[in-house]
């Protein structure tokens, strides 16, 4: 029993030194060790170490194995990338379109006459046409399940439309409030004109269902929209208005980038202007044509090299595409006609250009370009008045004479004479533009050019009427 007091002794004074309430030992009734109990000796004055603490205990040790196993060898990532695999030449594939213009012009009648074609439509342009159709779609997810649905199984259709993609924009944005649960898309993702770039994020969701689509099952993919007037802020002139996709700018951007060709569709029209009213007129030609380059005035893309306009119909389109037309060699003529305008050494350089690029589509639109701003330059500074108008046919002799020279033909009576040869609306379309022109360089009198204007009103009626085909949108 003293052994015991004396271990409850020592061990009460290590736990008070450890707290540091050492200086209320005196106050501790501590027995004293009794001297007859053998005292047992500290490793410190034995001389022997305290053996360390081991972290685990034996049976844990034990469970670990004696050598730890060798990851798995990491599998070497071979490259798709080296000299052998590059190509060289075009690749043919289907088209991937995107049309837009005026309501009524004429889109949905053009997407029609694509091979096999199925429409998707958000509005109903193509209540007048015997066409296939999707049921309208009622949500987001309807437009992308049609989508998926013929990239699974085409059924034979061969191009599929969508009509419009302006249309389809609300469906877009409702199912984006349905996910933020919001009212309208001002609320998307807390403000801020964060709507903006969520549906950027949803269009390419589209846009790559139907690159699947293109891939899988070779369609042609045709995105209708309708065109609205924009104001540019020109920071080197005067503002101006222009014609765009009927998006967010910055939605539109991700549609042109995305297609192979962006074509703005418009009635062909020009203004007349009365010398002495001063006042300004309309007049359209009845043509309605597709404009395939970017101007001023609005947006246009082209990646197959087509002319800077075609009839608005798809089999002129696919001639063109194709090189039925050959559209370099129309090209190759439009420069000539050009060069020969401006005449002098410009009409040398511009044939010698265009023998040396034969076959550069690239560097022949080029030229072309330069030249169409060499025609501006020269209108511009050429004033009205001092444009000298053709000689007028001198007056037939009442009695003929002997040797004498027949008359020199007005440009009026040879615009006649090409108004009534002419067949088709293509060749109308270039006569009404060339007469138009006529008019502002003042080599046709106003006379003249309402007479003009009767004539084609008549011949464009005697070309349509065989084919008797209304125009639909």
């Amino acid at each position: 029993m003293p052994r015991m007091n004396s271990l409850a002794s020592a061990l009460l004074g290590v736990a008070l030194k450890h707290h540091g309430d050492t200086e209320d030992l005196d106050d501790v009734d501590t027995p004293e060790p009794d001297p007859r109990e053998p005292r047992e000796t500290t490793l410190r004055e034995s001389g022997q170490s305290r053996p360390r603490r081991n972290a685990m205990s034996n049976a844990a040790q034990s469970t670990i194995p004696a050598t730890q196993p060798k990851p798995a060898p990491v599998a070497v990532r071979t490259s798709r990338m080296s000299l052998a695999s590059i190509t060289r030449g075009k690749i043919a594939g289907p088209a991937r379109l995107v049309v837009y213009g005026v309501d009524g012009v004429g889109k949905t009648t053009f997407a029609a006459g694509a091979p096999a074609p199925i429409f998707l439509g958000a509005e109903d342009g193509t209540r007048q046409l015997d066409v296939a159709r999707c049921p309208s779609p009622q949500s987001w997810q309807d437009v992308l399940d049609a989508v998926r649905v013929l990239s699974q199984n085409a059924g034979g259709f061969q191009t599929f439309v969508l009509d419009t993609i302006d249309w389809t924009e609300p469906l877009l944005l409702t199912e984006l409030c349905r996910r933020e649960g919001v009212v309208t898309k001002l609320d998307i993702g807390g403000g801020f004109q964060k709507w903006i770039d969520a549906a950027v994020d949803e269009w390419r969701v589209l846009l790559a269902a139907l690159e699947q689509l293109q891939a899988s099952q070779k369609m042609n993919v045709i995105l209708l929209a309708h065109s609205f007037q924009r104001n540019v802020k020109n920071p080197e002139g005067d503002d101006y208005e222009r014609y765009q996709l009927k998006l967010h700018e910055k939605h539109a951007g991700l549609m042109r980038e995305w297609a192979e060709g962006v074509y703005f569709a418009r009635h062909e029209a020009y203004a007349d202007k009365d010398k002495k009213t001063k006042r300004v007129r309309g007049i359209s030609t009845g043509a309605r044509l597709l404009f395939t380059k970017w101007t001023a005035a609005y947006d246009a893309k082209d990646r197959y090299n087509l002319p800077d306009q075609i009839a608005l119909d798809w089999a002129e389109f696919e001639k063109a595409r194709a090189g039925g037309l050959d559209a370099i060699e129309a090209l190759k003529s439009e420069i000539e006609r050009k060069a020969a305008e401006l005449g002098g050494e410009t009409e040398k350089l511009a044939r010698a250009y265009v023998l040396k690029n034969a076959s550069n589509a690239v560097q022949l639109n080029l030229l072309n370009t330069k030249l169409n701003a060499k025609i501006a330059e020269k209108l511009e500074q050429e004033p009205a008045a001092a444009v000298a108008p053709e000689a007028e046919p001198a007056p037939m002799p009442t009695t003929p004479q002997a040797g004498s020279a027949e008359p020199a033909q007005s440009v009026a009576d040879k615009l006649f004479e090409r108004v009534r040869a002419a067949t088709t609306i293509e060749e109308l379309s270039k006569l009404g533009q060339e007469i138009g022109t006529a008019k502002e360089r003042q080599v046709i009198t106003p006379a003249e050019r309402e007479m003009l204007a009767a004539e084609f009103s008549e011949r464009r009626k005697a070309v349509l009427t065989p084919a008797a085909a209304p125009a639909n949108q």
